[in-house]
């Protein structure tokens, strides 16, 4: 069995996180603060700081007032125009205004572009250059070493990190195996065998039995059975072609 690996590469100022290790990627109380910043700028953007006389006006999303509706006993379908007008008929707010608040740097995510300068493997004389993927020369051929994705990548300890599935097998007695991570063209076939059995199955079930929120996650459960679908002997069938 074989699995990808769960965390994608996001932008420079994005989360990366570890798993079981949070808060070694998040700024914390006593860090020096982002490397881009002077030393003047990094305290005065240190915390969150309320904006005095300015507000931000918001609507609650189709969920949040349909949750609202569902503590007063009501049970709301149908467009968010529909449950807006229900949420206002039983006296509910439809929108909350709070004070607009600038966000500071200390205890959120540090990002790609700070923990590999943290790391020693970003060039601050030629910040501009770096970006997620690598920028393209002029033949097009993509600059690793600018790449913050690829820099990630070939650290050491990235590339030994045990994965959330794998931590979950480990906890239950289980050995998962892996592919290289990030990498899904190269995931398992046992998997993928798997995954397509599901589609399938998904697929020849008739259009108006999928209709509707519930139904639909009714009839993905049926493609997910155990029982009929995704039966002992059809996932060792599998395994074994994988295998072969």
């Amino acid at each position: 069995m074989a699995i990808k690996h769960e965390r994608g590469f996001l932008g420079p100022h994005s989360p990366i996180l570890k798993v079981g290790d949070v808060q070694t990627m998040c700024f914390k109380e006593g860090d020096v603060g982002p490397f881009w910043m002077s030393e003047a700028e990094r305290e005065e953007k240190r915390f969150d700081k309320t904006v005095d006389g300015q507000t931000k006006t918001r609507q609650f999303t189709k969920d949040e007032l349909v949750k609202q509706l569902k503590e007063k006993g009501i049970t709301a379908k149908g467009k968010k125009e529909a449950i807006q007008r229900m949420a206002q008929e039983q006296g509910l707010p439809i929108e909350e205004t709070k004070a607009k608040i600038i966000e500071g740097w200390e205890g959120k995510p540090k990002g790609l572009l700070q923990v590999l300068w943290e790391r020693g493997l970003i060039d601050p004389n030629n910040i501009g250059n770096y970006t997620v993927e690598g920028r393209q020369d002029a033949f097009g051929v993509v600059q690793k070493a600018f790449s913050l994705k690829h820099l990630m990548a070939n650290c050491q300890d990235f590339e030994e990190e045990e994965t959330l599935l794998q931590s979950m097998g480990r906890e239950m007695g289980v050995l998962v195996d892996r592919s290289p991570k990030c990498h899904c063209e190269l995931a398992g076939e046992g998997i993928e065998y798997t995954w397509g059995c599901m589609k399938n199955t998904y697929r020849r079930v008739a259009l108006k039995r999928k209709r509707g929120k519930e139904n639909f996650y009714k009839v993905v459960d049926e493609c997910l059975s155990r029982e009929n679908v995704l039966t002992i002997e059809r996932i060792r069938t599998f395994a074994r072609r994988a295998r072969a």
